[in-house]
């Protein structure tokens, strides 16, 4: 005769989730839908739940927890990772996509880091085709976390997969707000021709309009967008047939515009020949930047691209700094927080990584902490130890290597 398995901890905690009774506290969503659940373990799984549950907030002596930013499904799942459940997740749809974003979401405010975690495994392995299933639903988890700054972890996920799969982009642009859109078409990284990139904005121009029909103000201001976004696509390296005629009957491009483009193509044939309009984006992206009018005179110059770190390009330069041979280093960083970056130039320690205490800092300029920013157009401040007036001026000029400037 078989023995009967023993029950674990986890299969009696799955058993006692099934038994009313075990209830002492309901979550509450905007759906006014209550998700049942045991206070105990959520405090257990969570400091701010145990905080609130076992505090002095109301929650305390409430037998309901009220989340109005969240759905009943993301509570759900925020319910299951407390009982020990595993992350399972199915993106079946767009609104699917837009609600694992928001699980992720809760989880950041819960203070969650492990269902955090668990959610970016899932993210990436759906970005890197494990799961068999079709990616088109990446732009709304892109969108959404575009519209969700405790969701840049996600978002920095699927622009690393999107910046190198256009027919994603492609299927899934229908998806994208305005907001996404655009820091799409104007990142330096995509792999994606400029005219590949003219054609996303027409699928979505295309698609918004179809669908605010009868509303011609809405129609208005989505035109003007379209054309704004126009504005950073590089016409002078669309093919010469596609400018003439895709481009120019597309009721987004001014005269002007055609006309410049025409004219640097002109000079761009004479020196490289027409074959450099085929060329992706990714392959005019700068690999130097310049660095000049600073009060170091060894700092200035030309600064060559050496890898990425914190998810953009770092760059660097040789140099003497108190009769020492040194490199000079150009990157970008978070500071104190997460959600605070700066760029800087400084000397990083042999074998360190940029942004500890160790590097010996000259300047500094606030960042944006977008995906594809690059050092250009910053106010540089002086460093209070090591910096010497005046700041750099950090811009990227036309090299004899790098054909157009970004």
């Amino acid at each position: 005769m078989k023995s009967k398995r023993k029950l674990t901890l986890q299969d009696e905690i799955k058993n006692a989730r099934q038994k009313e009774e075990m209830h002492d506290v309901d979550l509450v969503g905007y759906d006014g839908v209550r998700v049942p659940a045991v206070r105990f373990l959520l405090g257990a799984r969570s400091e701010v739940f145990r905080k609130m549950l076992y505090g002095e907030f109301k929650e305390g002596s409430s037998s309901e927890v009220c989340m109005p930013k969240y759905s009943q499904q993301v509570l759900m799942k925020i319910t299951d990772y407390c009982f020990g459940e595993p992350l399972a997740y199915e993106f079946a749809n767009r609104e699917a996509a837009r609600t694992f974003v928001q699980i992720f979401d809760c989880a950041h405010y819960l203070g969650m880091e492990g269902l955090e975690d668990l959610a970016i495994e899932i993210v990436e392995k759906y970005c890197s085709g494990d799961t068999k299933k079709p990616l088109e639903f990446l732009c709304a988890i892109y969108d959404e976390a575009t519209n969700n700054p405790s969701a840049e972890r996600i978002k920095n996920v699927v622009i690393d997969h999107l910046r190198l799969d256009m027919s994603s982009l492609k299927e899934g642009v229908y998806s994208l707000g305005k907001k996404a859109l655009s820091e799409i078409i104007s990142d330096p990284m995509v792999e994606a021709t400029e005219m590949e990139l003219f054609d996303l904005i027409l699928r979505w121009l295309d698609n918004v309009v179809d669908s605010s029909l009868g509303s011609e103000d809405h129609t208005e201001e989505t035109i003007i967008f379209a054309k704004e976004c126009v504005e950073s696509i590089h016409l002078g390296n669309i093919d010469p047939t596609d400018l003439a005629e895709t481009v120019s009957k597309s009721g987004l491009v001014s005269d002007e515009m055609l006309l410049k483009a025409f004219q640097f193509q002109a000079f761009k044939a004479k020196d490289m020949g027409f074959g450099e309009f085929k060329k992706v984006r990714r392959e005019f992206v700068h690999e130097k930047v310049l660095v000049e009018n600073s009060g170091i005179d060894t700092l200035n110059g030309v600064y060559i691209c050496n890898g990425t770190f914190d998810g953009v390009s770092k760059y660097v330069k040789s140099g003497k700094w108190k009769d020492k041979d040194v490199e000079f280093t150009l990157y970008r960083c978070p500071i104190q927080t997460k959600s605070i970056k700066r760029w800087y130039i400084s000397i990083v320690p042999n074998n360190l990584q940029p942004g500890t205490d160790n590097d010996i800092d000259f300047y500094l300029a606030p960042a944006t902490g977008k995906v594809y920013e690059l050092p250009i157009e910053k106010t540089w401040q002086v460093a209070k130890k090591n910096g010497i007036n005046p700041p750099p001026k950090v811009s990227c000029s036309i090299f004899n290597d790098v054909k157009y400037c970004i």
